[in-house]
C-alpha cells in the first residue's frame, strides 16, 4: 500500500485507536489479528495497521505488533487531544499535499483539504478558537516552515553535488565548492571557463524536484550584483526529477530581462524567476 493511498479521515484514526487498544490488551500476533478482525471501526485492519505504520506508531517485528512508546502515550490522553497529536503526526511523517497551506494560516489550509480531511480536524476541535488550538497552529505551522527549509538546503546541496560531478567532467579537474566554505560570496562553485582557459568561472545554482511549470529559483539582490559585474559567470538551473537530470546554463544577460531595479526608496532584496522563461535551454544530463 503506497503513502499516497493513506489519506486522513475521522474513521481511519478512530480505527487506529481501536488498533492501539486491542494490541495493548492481547498482544496479537498481525495475520491472526487480520484474520480476527478484517475490519476496525468500518476501516479495513490492513489499512489501520499501514497507517498507524507510516506515522510511526506501530512497528512489525517478527509477525508481532509493537505500539511505539508514542501510541501508548496516546492511550493515556482524552480522545479529542490524542486526534491532535495524531493529526500533527501524520502531517509531519506523510507530508499530505496541502501541507504548504499550513504557514498560510488556517482557512488557506480548510480550504486546500477534502471533506474527510476537514471533518478530522473539526472532530479535534481545531477549528475553534482557545489558547491551546492557537498554539497547536502555531506549532504545526513553525514544524512545517522547519521541513520545507530542510528540504530546500537538501535540494539546494543536490544541485551543488550535480554541478560539481558536471563540472569535473567538462573541464577534467574537481572545481572549488565554495559555497561549503561561503554562502554569502553571491556564488556556490569556483570553476574554470575550459579545460583550456583557466580564468575562473562564478556559478552560482539553482535547483528544483518540481515540474517545469512549476519550478521557481529565487536570486537574491548579492548573487546579481556579482553576476552582473564578474566577467565569467554563469547560473546553473537544475530539474531534479527522478534518475532524470536536466540542466540549463544561464548567463547575466538571459536573466537580465526578469531581474527587478530599486526604485525611489524602495530597495529590493530577491526576485522569483520561473524555470518555464528558460525551457528552450534545458537538456538532459547524461551519466552523474
Amino acid at each position: 500500500m503506497s503513502e499516497e493511498t493513506l489519506s486522513l479521515s475521522y474513521g481511519t484514526l478512530e480505527a487506529t485507536i481501536a488498533l492501539f487498544k486491542a494490541v495493548s490488551k492481547y498482544n496479537p500476533n498481525i495475520n491472526d489479528f487480520k484474520s480476527t478482525y478484517p475490519k476496525i471501526c468500518d476501516v479495513k485492519s490492513e489499512y489501520a495497521i499501514s497507517f498507524a505504520e507510516k506515522c510511526r506508531w506501530i512497528t512489525i517485528k517478527e509477525n508481532a505488533i509493537i505500539l511505539t512508546p508514542q501510541a501508548k502515550s496516546y492511550l493515556e490522553h482524552p480522545d479529542e487531544y490524542t486526534f491532535r497529536y495524531m493529526i500533527r503526526d501524520y502531517i509531519i511523517r506523510l507530508r499530505p499535499y496541502w501541507i504548504g497551506a499550513i504557514i498560510r494560516g488556517r482557512e488557506s489550509c480548510f480550504q486546500a483539504m477534502n471533506l474527510n480531511e476537514r471533518d478530522c480536524f473539526y472532530n479535534a476541535q481545531l477549528s475553534d478558537d482557545s489558547s491551546a488550538v492557537a498554539k497547536w497552529w502555531t506549532d504545526i505551522s513553525n514544524e512545517t516552515r522547519e521541513l520545507n527549509h530542510l528540504e530546500l538546503i537538501d535540494r539546494g546541496f543536490k544541485g551543488e553535488e550535480l554541478t560539481i560531478i558536471y563540472e569535473e567532467k567538462r573541464i577534467g579537474k574537481k572545481p572549488i565548492w565554495h559555497s561549503i566554505d561561503s554562502s554569502i560570496d553571491g556564488y556556490d562553485i569556483l570553476s574554470d571557463v575550459s579545460s583550456e582557459d583557466t580564468q575562473r568561472l562564478l556559478i552560482e545554482v539553482k535547483s528544483s524536484e518540481l515540474p517545469l511549470k512549476d519550478a521557481k529559483a529565487h536570486i537574491s539582490k548579492k548573487e546579481w550584483k556579482v553576476a552582473a559585474s564578474s566577467k565569467n559567470y554563469q547560473f546553473y538551473f537544475w530539474l531534479i526529477t527522478g534518475s532524470i537530470n536536466k540542466l540549463a546554463i544561464l548567463t547575466a544577460e538571459d536573466l537580465a530581462p526578469h531581474m527587478s531595479i530599486d526604485k525611489g526608496k524602495g530597495e529590493w532584496e530577491s526576485v522569483s524567476i520561473e524555470f518555464n522563461q528558460f525551457k528552450n535551454m534545458f537538456s538532459i544530463v547524461d551519466s552523474l
